[in-house]
């Protein structure tokens, strides 16, 4: 059995008989460094496949799911008899907290090893092995999503249990546990207590630091998550991912200027993954992109967050994974800066393969530009082609909250909780024609019904599902109205779930202002002045 690899035993300096021996970082089949983490495994694998398993899995730990898989077929390659070279593989296909997971490609890596589970189960070595592959097997069994999930959870965890010590073991019962149910706290404090045992064994291991940001990624447990979010970025600088994860505890906590500087680390490089791998365009990080656009806006720094939106509607075409992101931040930054960029036509994005959340997004943006032209009747249109998504994707729903398995790709398929915010975005586009239409009373009663509905919700990583937080509409609608008493209450309230959005920071200080309470203003001011990079007196003009 092969002993544990670890590259920090590897890589040591030593002094022996006068003569200094080192050892490089690590390195690929093509001689160049990467610097990942470090890794403690107990299963085993042969000499020859070491090379390309090991940079497989660091990889993996990061999500970095296209660079793994090529790792792990370099160890194919090197050693097509090696059971775990074909694991990593499969693993690669089931991207799970993503909602991502291909099951038939997942299925078909399998079936090189074998066409039966059987026949596969028994090219596994005994022990750690052959319960690893009994593992995957569950994941791309026979079943509904929910149950394989919560099978391989549960496999899992009798593993934990089994292999005390065991850091890979204990880095996959984490990751399972977040996939049984991300929307479960047990499971995920459990996550996150698994994910602390490995970072007190191995403070530099990918996966630990991976999920434990994941599983304190709200404004409520992020900061158990801090060292780890501000590690995790130092420990696999070669990994584009684990540039970009730290931004989620930073926006659940407001640290906007982290925010920016994680995203620009993390879309450079993807850039620079383009030219080392020559690539094409649609491979750049769409998603690192958006995030920092959004950091842009919370900082005021509208012509950053301009030239970036400018940027994504020049790569529009690219692929089919540009095409949520450039909604998302079209109706960002027209929410954010208060208005749509001057030199730049929007782009109306195809969004018929997308889930609801880009739908939702896409008519509200439109929406705002109506509203713009005092066009109430364009907002109605908007409305009534939302509804409809709405009520089509309630037919796709199934009792617990879920998609059913006709809904399609997961990521895409709808849920109970899309379905709520959607519906608060429909109150927020009857809010807008109210206006134009001069009756407050309907306003307040949209304003209202979206804030409870919102309320109800759970919180979104990131960019927000629902863009303009009812909360912030509300107020400002209300400070319109002479009530700033009101005003004051719901921004403290959107504060509360979104740590130091700048919109609601703003709309506090000016409430504040208004009711005479200047210096609780100024001390808002001063929260402010950390991180908002725009005019303060421009600031006052919008």
């Amino acid at each position: 059995m092969k002993k544990s690899i670890n590259f920090r035993q590897v890589c040591n300096l030593s002094f022996l008989a006068g003569i200094l021996i080192s050892c490089s970082q690590p390195k690929d089949a093509a001689g160049d460094k990467y610097t990942l983490g470090d890794i403690n495994y107990r299963f085993p694998v042969s000499q020859k496949a070491t090379e390309g398993f090991d940079k497989g899995l660091l990889l993996l730990h990061s999500f970095e799911y296209d660079d793994a898989k090529d790792a792990f077929l370099e160890a194919q390659k090197a050693d097509e008899l090696e059971v775990m070279a074909y694991w990593g593989e499969a693993m690669c296909s089931y991207k799970a907290l993503w909602g991502l997971q291909n099951v038939e490609e997942g299925r078909k890596v399998m079936s090189k090893l074998g066409n039966t589970k059987e026949e596969r189960l028994n090219k596994a070595e005994e022990g750690l092995e052959r319960e690893f592959w009994e593992g995957i097997e569950l994941l791309y069994g026979d079943g509904e999503l929910k149950d394989r999930n919560e099978k391989y959870a549960s496999h899992m965890e009798s593993l934990y249990k089994k292999y005390p010590g065991d850091l890979e073991v204990a880095a996959f019962y984490s990751l399972s546990l977040m996939w049984a149910d991300y929307d479960n706290r047990e499971y995920l404090s459990k996550s996150a207590e698994v994910a602390a045992g490995i970072i007190s064994e191995n403070p530099t291991h990918p996966g630990a630091l991976h999920y434990m940001i994941h599983s304190n990624d709200n404004p409520e447990f992020a900061k158990l998550a801090v060292a780890a979010a501000n590690e995790y970025a130092r420990v696999a600088p070669d990994a584009a991912h684990a540039l970009h994860m730290p931004s989620h505890i930073y926006v659940a906590l407001g640290m906007w200027n982290e925010v920016v500087n994680s995203n620009i680390d993390s879309y450079q490089a993807s850039l620079n993954r383009i030219e080392r791998k020559r690539l094409t365009g649609s491979d750049r990080g769409y998603h690192s992109m958006a995030w920092l656009h959004y950091g842009y806006l919370q900082q005021g720094n509208y012509d950053k967050a301009g030239q970036l939106m400018k940027e994504m509607i020049r790569y529009n075409k690219d692929s089919t994974a540009s095409l949520p992101y450039t909604i998302l931040m079209q109706n960002q930054h027209r929410i954010e800066s208060g208005a749509w960029l001057i030199d730049q036509e929007p782009v109306d994005v195809d969004y018929s393969k997308l889930g609801l959340r880009s739908k939702s997004q896409k008519h509200f943006f439109n929406s705002l530009l109506a509203f713009d032209q005092k066009d109430a009747a364009q907002i109605t249109r908007e409305r009534d082609k939302l509804q409809l998504h709405i009520e089509a994707a309630r037919l796709l729903v199934g009792e617990d909250g879920i998609a059913l398995c006709s809904a399609g790709p997961t990521r895409f398929a709808p849920t109970q909780e899309d379905i709520l915010k959607a519906g608060v975005v429909v109150h927020q586009m009857e809010a807008l024609i109210a206006m134009l239409n001069n009756n407050d009373n309907l306003v307040e009663v949209h304003l209202k019904e979206a804030t409870r509905l919102e309320a109800s919700g759970t919180y979104d990583p990131g960019p927000p599902f629902i863009a303009y937080p009812s909360f912030e509409q509300y107020g400002e609608w209300l400070l319109t109205k002479g009530r700033a008493d009101e005003a004051l209450i719901h921004f403290n309230t959107s504060l509360e779930n979104r740590t130091y959005r700048a919109k609601a920071l703003r709309g506090k200080i000016r409430s504040l202002e208004i009711l005479g309470r200047s210096d609780e203003a100024i001390e808002v001011q001063k929260v402010l002045d950390l991180f908002w990079k725009k005019d303060m007196i421009a600031m006052t003009q919008d």
